[in-house]
Formats: C-alpha cells, structure tokens, sequence
C-alpha cells in the first residue's frame, strides 16, 4: 500500500506524506465545510488516548460531501 490521500478536499491539512516537516501548528476548530468532491476534510490523526488535547480538528462539522465527510490518516512523523 502507497501512503498517499487523496487531496481533492474542501480542506486538505498536511496531506503531503514527504513534506511533514512543513506542517507545523496547524489547526482547524469551529468550522462547517459542505459540497466538496471526495472528502470534506484530509487530516492527520492524533495518538490513541490524545482526543482531549489535540488540536489539528476539533469541532469541525462535514456535509453534503459526494465522498466522506472527513479522511483521517496516520502523522508519518509519529512511528507508533
């Protein structure tokens, strides 16, 4: 399996798995995003047991999205 996302998005954070070093205290909270083609938000996910603290997506709301409302992938910087 490649680790690529597909970036056609309303919001794509980070989706570029060879440049995650240009990524750095990006955040989405308290938004609504709509009509997007494939997801409404690509986003890295966050360690198990880190749901409080994280702070990349939160409060965030995806609808009438063709594809999947959000798209969540592994942090490549993050081993575990």
């Amino acid at each position: 399996m490649i680790n690529v996302a597909d970036k056609e998005a309303c919001i794509s954070i980070c989706a570029y798995p060879d440049k995650p070093d240009i990524c750095s205290d990006i955040s989405l909270t308290n938004s609504v995003v709509a009509g997007c083609t494939f997801a409404g938000v690509i986003a890295m996910g966050h360690e198990c047991g880190e749901s409080e603290t994280q702070k990349v997506v939160k409060n965030v709301v995806a609808h009438s999205i063709k594809g999947s409302g959000f798209h969540i992938y592994p942090d490549p910087t993050k081993p575990s």
